[in-house]
Order: structure tokens, then sequence, then C-alpha cells
């Protein structure tokens, strides 16, 4: 019987220390004391670029629905995953990043931000198309058009 609650109490010992929160950017915001250097899990976009600064490489990810972005700290091998950055044109990577959160990562200047330990790309990058709408190409036209009507009539009888 003894072995058999040494081996529980273990067990629990250890399930315990791998806790992970995953969390939406909106609470870890507001509660940030909560998740001060703890292992928290985020699933967003990638956006902007990949920013290389002593052996470390910072990305930001962004959360759709919230349009609340945070920057992450990732390895050189994890950046070699990442193929598709988010911007204008393109609908970023969508990665799974486990890693601790830091409100103030001192060796950083203060910065809020997640030291990865893990990266898991969800879903791949797309490029966007964005059709032009005529409407506008011709109210555009029809607006020079008559800018440099005027501007020579103007000019013609003003001297």
């Amino acid at each position: 019987m003894k072995i058999y609650t040494l081996i529980i109490i273990i067990l629990l010992l250890v399930a315990n220390t791998g806790i992970c929160y995953s969390l939406t950017y909106q609470k870890l915001i507001e509660e940030g004391k909560n998740y001060d250097n703890q292992p928290i899990e985020l699933t967003g976009e990638i956006i902007g670029d990949i920013i290389y600064k002593e052996n470390t490489y910072w990305i930001n990810i962004l959360s759709r629905p919230e349009g609340i972005a945070i920057g992450i700290l990732i390895s050189k091998e994890m950046a070699k995953e990442i193929k598709v950055l988010g911007d204008y044109f393109h609908i970023g990577d969508i990665i799974n990043v486990k890693g601790k959160f830091y409100r103030f990562y001192k060796d950083e200047g203060g910065e809020t931000m997640i030291f990865a330990k893990d990266i898991k790309i969800l879903k791949r990058g797309y490029h966007l198309h964005h059709p032009l709408d005529n409407q506008k190409i011709i109210l555009g036209f029809l607006g020079l058009f008559i800018g440099f009507t005027f501007n020579y009539f103007v000019y013609r009888y003003r001297s």
C-alpha cells in the first residue's frame, strides 16, 4: 500500500510541474501579473518581419479577432520553419507557441514578450488577392478630368 501511495504522490508532483496555460490575448494582457514567468500557449498569425538580434530571432504574432499582437523570441531553427509572413498581400503562417511569458523582460529593455520553447505550424500562410474596384477607378479618372479642365479654364481666362 505504501508503494502505491508513493507512486501517486510522485505522479501528482510530476504532472503539476508541466502546467501550461492556454490563453486568449485579451486575458493575457488584462491579467498579465497572474501569468508572469509562467509557461503559456498562444495561437496566432505571424505578421511583419523576422528580426535577427544576437543569435535570436523576434517575430510578432497577431490574434485576428482581437487585433492584439505580441512579440515572440525564437531560435534560429524555429525561424527556419516559417515560410509566409503576414502583410497587406499575405496571410501569415498560423502557429501555436509554447513558451514562458514575461510582462517585463529585463534583457530586452522591459518588453512584454514570450520566450518560445516550441512552435508548431498549424496552417501555412497564403497570398491575398485584392480586386480592383472599377467604380473607384472611373471616379478617379473623372476627378482628374474635372481638375485639369477647371485648371485650363482658370489659367486661360485669368490673363
